[in-house]
């Protein structure tokens, strides 16, 4: 579920933010039991929107190119593009961004010509 929403955690934390004031007392807020907690987390989890992304791709795409610089670090080179199209694949589900990034590189195996096509500056 992260991988294909990866502001998952962002969101439940500023969800859950929301529901606890901040200008609540501490002990107040120690005394909130694992069921308030739980509650919490559902109206979090309530308030996202379903089927549409709280990060856009325009900041989505840098989190893609450091994945995909840091994939390189410790993958083969001919593994390398096979990792990042299961992450655009999972990615395809709420950004249709990430389906067009799938199908540029879906072909393509060498690692520089993933860079070219995904990542290169006009």
């Amino acid at each position: 579920m992260l991988l294909d929403e990866p502001d998952l955690v962002g969101a439940i934390v500023a969800a859950v933010r929301r529901a606890v004031p901040a200008a609540l007392p501490v002990s107040a807020k120690m005394r909130l039991g694992h069921r308030d907690s739980a509650l919490m987390l559902d109206n979090a989890l309530a308030i996202r929107q379903p089927h549409g992304p709280a990060l856009d791709w325009a900041a989505l795409l840098p989190l893609v190119a450091q994945y995909w610089q840091h994939i390189a670090t410790f993958v083969q080179p001919k593994h390398c593009a096979g990792r990042l199209k299961q992450w655009l694949n999972l990615l395809r589900r709420r950004h249709t961004e990430a389906q067009l990034a799938f199908d540029a590189v879906r072909t393509i195996s060498d690692p520089s010509l993933v860079s070219a096509r995904l990542f290169a500056t006009a």
